[in-house]
């Protein structure tokens, strides 16, 4: 009997036990809002749950059912799946209807119109949203053929190649205005095709000790998972996440955008775990935790261990900006898990950077961080400003004239991967006991090594075929 089926009958067994949860179903292809939530008659979306309904609660959605919307505020809830078939999807995707919005305003410059809400379906179906951040697009999807179109250009007078889109210059949110997002600049030589746009919100967040399994989240322009405490996370698919411009106060213009992130702040997300899930295509990092700690806040308790980890810009981040307080970091551990080609987000013409790695490490460097037991393959394996300890027992394959280590500082240090005299360098600053092999690009010990990793990452894309997204128009 599959874990999911065991899983499934020990939800169904708690409608009989006195003094358990209530248990409400949510179908977007067969429920109605007005339906009490039962399996035979399933509410249809996640918004129509309420706050009351998502208090102490199993919520099961409908496997193979999409949901354009987001889910937040769930407090001491399980949230799953029922019925059998393909994970269900919480989804962030605004869908062309045809290709025939696209009007160009000059040659090869094409222009959307996010603001006609007649010519899009799928997200925000269902859900509240700010009008004025509608158009602040992370990337543009094609189920077809499943490629991202993902290089955001800050200026206008940038969409200089190919699949270069455009949308504001601004991001500051006291100077945003109803118009700075509404359109969308893409160059293309002909017209382009309908796109799935990845829109600049959250999947799942404000989780209160809630366990969350068996679904997937797909194509948000912010983050896919973030703002819990005291949650377990497990089982769940995440990708095509993050690119959207990072609106705020701050000084620069910025993207953004994790596969899970847990901020550490005046109210910190701590004691979460997250166990078996599979992370892939994030513009940032598929796993974080960050925030501006102080002694008196900082991460507890935060634990990954046994995820799959694939085309993500970084595997693994931990930052903390402590205004001359040590970083802590304290029972967080990032263990047994597996990273595959971290660097490639597959964001297709977006720039490579020098923090474009497996482990990443920013700010003040952890006085401990556990990163033990991991399989990685791939190119650059750490960035860090000073090195963490507590990295080692994995077993990381990288490929020949990348970097093994690059300190950021006010001289950069720089270890590249080119024979066995740089790794002893590796270790002897670091520490890290891990066996690490160097492959030369193209050799049968790089194809060998790439495919043990692969097999051992058993990749399952989780995205919907076209025909499936078209179903919900």
């Amino acid at each position: 009997m599959s874990k999911k089926v065991i899983l499934e009958f020990l939800l169904l067994l708690s409608l009989f036990l006195p003094g358990q949860a209530a248990t409400y179903y949510v179908s977007s292809s067969s429920g109605s809002d007005s339906n009490p939530g039962t399996r035979k008659a399933p509410l249809r979306t996640l918004g129509a749950l309420g706050a009351g309904r998502k208090t102490g609660s199993i919520i099961l959605l409908k496997a193979g059912d999409i949901f354009f919307e987001t889910f937040s505020g769930c407090t001491d809830c399980t949230i799953s799946s029922y019925g059998k078939g393909r994970k269900p999807i919480i989804c962030g995707f605004r869908i062309q209807k045809d290709a025939g919005s696209w009007v160009e305003t000059e040659k090869g410059i094409w222009r959307l119109d996010m603001s006609r809400d007649e010519d899009f379906y799928g997200f925000p179906h269902g859900s509240v949203r700010e009008k004025k951040y509608y158009g602040n697009i992370g990337s543009l999807w094609t189920p077809e053929d499943n490629r991202i179109t993902g290089n955001l250009v800050s200026r206008k007078d940038l969409l200089q190649k190919e699949g270069d889109f455009f949308v504001t210059e601004k991001w500051r949110k006291t100077e945003l205005t109803d118009e700075d997002l509404r359109y969308l600049y893409l160059k293309s030589a002909a017209r382009p095709r309908a796109y799935c746009l990845a829109s600049g919100n959250n999947g799942v967040y404000k989780m209160t000790r809630c366990t969350v399994s068996g679904i997937a989240i797909i194509g948000f322009g912010a983050h896919g998972i973030r703002d819990c405490w005291e949650c377990e996370i497990r089982n769940c698919d995440i990708d095509i996440i993050g690119g959207s411009i990072l609106l705020g106060n701050s000084d620069h213009y910025a993207r953004y955008g994790n596969g899970i992130e847990f901020w550490i702040g005046d109210n910190p997300n701590n004691r979460n775990t997250v166990r078996n899930c599979q992370i892939s295509r994030c513009f940032d990092t598929a796993m974080t935790i960050q925030g501006p700690s102080t002694r008196e806040v900082h991460s507890i308790g935060n634990r990954f261990v046994g995820n799959r980890v694939a085309f993500c810009r970084q595997g693994f981040e931990h930052w903390a900006s402590t205004e001359g307080y040590p970083a802590i970091f304290e029972d967080c551990c990032f263990n047994g898990n597996i990273l595959y080609c971290c660097g490639d987000n597959r964001f297709e013409g977006t720039p490579q950077k020098d923090n474009d790695v497996a482990l990443l490490a920013y700010k003040a460097p952890a006085e401990y961080f556990e990163i033990k037991g991991n399989l990685i393959y791939g190119n650059n394996y750490r960035f860090n400003e000073g090195c963490t300890p507590g990295v080692g027992g994995g077993e990381v394959y990288v490929v020949s004239g990348s970097h093994l280590l690059y300190i950021a500082g006010p001289v950069d240090t720089v270890i590249k991967a080119r024979g066995a005299r740089d790794i002893d360098d590796y270790r002897a600053r670091c520490g890290d006991d891990s066996r690490i092999t160097l492959v030369e690009p193209g050799s049968p010990e790089e194809l060998k090594a790439r495919s043990k990793v692969s097999r051992a990452l058993k990749f399952k894309d989780p995205t919907p075929p076209a025909d499936k997204l078209r179903r919900y128009e």
